[in-house]
């Protein structure tokens, strides 16, 4: 897992905001994910860079994209 948000690269930041992976519900109105999961349901992305492989969470991505970094 990633472990500093602001670390994602922008790349991964765009896929995200693309929200082309993005339903929204009918009943709730809440916006699910379409992407990968993770076991328990999260929404989750992944990206390589310099051989390693690193996963985020997208509510986390998201979250960071309409708040900024956590304090």
């Amino acid at each position: 897992m990633c472990k500093r948000i602001e670390d994602t690269p922008k790349r991964v930041i765009d896929r995200v905001k693309d929200k082309s992976r993005v339903k929204r519900d009918p009943d709730s109105g809440c916006l699910v994910w379409s992407g990968a999961t993770t076991r328990n349901g999260y929404g989750c992305i992944g990206w390589g860079d310099k051989g390693k492989t690193t996963v985020a969470y997208v509510h986390r991505i998201a979250c960071f994209e309409a708040h900024g970094a956590p304090p």
